[in-house]
């Protein structure tokens, strides 16, 4: 059989000063008990399911993180053709405005 501890933890958070800083202590207490199996067996079965719990959280996570950056990729890739498009539009805007003014000075 497994060996089994039970911890006792005991945090107190003293103000009584009132100066703003408060003070922390830790009392912590461990004893050594005989493991039951029954006991053991409770604790496993609950333990699975919280795991698979956890599991099934996880992959949801996943396939949410997953989704976020191919839409981020994809808003990345359509902000850098706009980009694109803007130049190509106002180099031919301005080869056209430049053209307009080198005829209107010629004559």
């Amino acid at each position: 059989l497994p060996d089994c501890y039970h911890f006792t933890v005991k945090i107190t958070f003293d103000n009584n000063a009132r100066t703003g800083k408060i003070r922390q202590h830790l009392d912590s207490q461990a004893q050594f008990r005989t493991c039951n199996r029954k006991l053991i067996h409770q604790d496993s079965n609950f333990t699975l399911k919280r795991r698979n719990l956890l599991v099934g959280l996880d992959c949801i996570v996943l396939f949410i993180t997953i989704i976020s950056f191919i839409l981020c990729i994809r808003s990345l890739w359509f902000g850098h053709r706009l980009c694109k498009e803007i130049r190509l539009y106002y180099s031919i805007a301005r080869a056209a405005e430049n053209s307009s003014v080198n005829e209107l000075s010629l004559k």
